[in-house]
């Protein structure tokens, strides 16, 4: 698995009987070689392949994890220079095409997903039962609309915001007097990083905001005075057996997430009632991998649900490094239906910092060597050529035995890294 194939998604779905030199997608016998070299004939591989919806940040990191494991691993692109074009295989097109989803899934024996928008509707039609899709599609579809996703928490009783899907100005107005006309305004499907959320400051600009949005694309809740963000991370197997991470904090600047500290800075009953409230949310959801469970403290120790994501998140990366298992090792190993890994710390404060772009043009001027100076850091960059404001390149993980020493080394690694 050290080298690497780049598939063009041919106009038609590919001739199941194709061979590699016809043009048309191989399937993944030829990455399984070098896995069954040396084994007898009546021994299976360890996996036939998973395939990833996405080739970003995440797919990247997912991709090095099955690598890593011996699993040939197939990610879908949109663009042939995505982040995980250079691990494993790829397919370059669109994400709804029949002959892209049916050239991905060939000879795999698992889906998953890098991100919750993915084309649900054409996947059902497209490849249907033809292959394991973990997370669900019921489990992904429920999530993705924000609406649904609170109705589904609220169902179970679990604490969360004051919220509301409002058809009308007259039901804006009321919530925003429950709310005390502070609120927050989020699209109900696409939004993520602070794109498709508006913090409005007054009653005009939230029916401003929500008018911007599409009235009933909206998911308007109230703002939460919270003293810290948290996230819980938990992995489930189909058996419905899980495991939880410790509870992480995520430290935001211009509504992104810069820094993540682990373990948080909370009580430990607070702690362990945010992972309690954390399986919950996912087994009402049946989930199926890992899940960021990402929640608000407020200053009496009350913990009300933020929002979920059905899949490896950004408050997870942590764990590389951090914990004897990644974020991204257990997700393989869940969706393939393998035991589950370690999810204890391996240091007793962990920090990762966001490496964001802070002007455009192209990449290459990224001070690595600077950033490796600092002791015990582990530099994570992604492979993308092109610089914006705002746009993720990498992350830097900090790890040792001080709070205060871990969020002080992964910053000034983080800032000898930006661009």
């Amino acid at each position: 698995m050290a080298h690497r194939r780049r598939v063009v998604v041919p106009t038609r779905a590919p001739d199941p009987g194709a061979s590699a030199g016809s043009g048309r997608h191989p399937g993944f016998g030829p990455l399984l070689a070098p896995l069954m070299s040396g084994l007898g004939p009546t021994t299976p591989p360890v996996a036939r392949g998973v395939a990833i919806v996405g080739a970003g940040q995440l797919a990247r990191m997912l991709a090095s994890s099955a690598v890593q494991m011996g699993v040939p691993v197939r990610c879908l692109a949109g663009r042939a220079d995505d982040p995980a074009a250079s691990i494993g295989e790829v397919v370059v097109g669109p994400e709804d095409a029949a002959a892209s989803l049916q050239s991905l899934v060939r000879g795999a024996e698992v889906l998953t997903f890098e991100h919750e928008w993915a084309p649900l509707d054409a996947l059902e039609q497209h490849i249907g039962d033809a292959i394991e899709i973990r997370p669900s599609i019921a489990c992904m579809r429920s999530i993705a609309d924000k609406a649904v996703q609170r109705g589904r928490l609220a169902a179970l009783g679990l604490p969360q915001p004051i919220h509301g899907v409002c058809e009308d100005e007259a039901e804006l107005r009321a919530l925003l007097r429950d709310a005390n006309d502070r609120v927050v305004i989020k699209r109900r499907r696409g939004g993520y990083d602070g794109y498709g959320v508006a913090l409005p400051g007054t009653v005009d600009e939230a029916i401003a905001a929500w008018e911007r949005f599409g009235r009933g694309a909206a998911l308007v809740e109230a703002w939460v005075p919270f003293v810290r963000e948290l996230s819980v991370l938990v992995v489930r197997a189909p058996d419905g057996h899980m495991r939880c991470y410790d509870v992480c904090e995520s430290i935001n600047a211009n509504g992104r997430c810069e820094f993540v500290v682990a373990p948080a800075r909370v009580d430990p009953g607070v702690a362990a009632h945010a992972r309690e409230i954390a399986c919950a949310a996912v087994e009402a959801f049946g989930g199926i991998g890992v899940f960021a469970v990402e929640m608000f403290e407020t200053a009496d120790g009350a913990l009300l649900v933020n929002e979920l994501a059905p899949r490896v998140h950004n408050t997870g990366h942590w764990t590389i490094e951090g914990a004897h298992t990644s974020q991204f090792e257990n997700h393989i190993r869940a969706v393939l239906g393998w035991p589950l890994g370690d999810t204890d710390m391996c240091s007793p404060a962990v920090a990762m910092a966001n490496v964001l772009g802070s002007r455009s043009g192209d990449a290459s001027g990224l001070d690595l060597a600077a950033a490796l100076h600092e002791p015990r850091v582990a530099v994570h960059l992604y492979g993308k050529r092109e610089l914006r404001p705002g746009r993720k390149l990498g992350h830097v993980t900090a790890w040792g035995r001080d709070f205060d020493d871990v969020l002080a080394r992964s910053r000034r690694a983080m800032e000898n890294l930006r661009a």
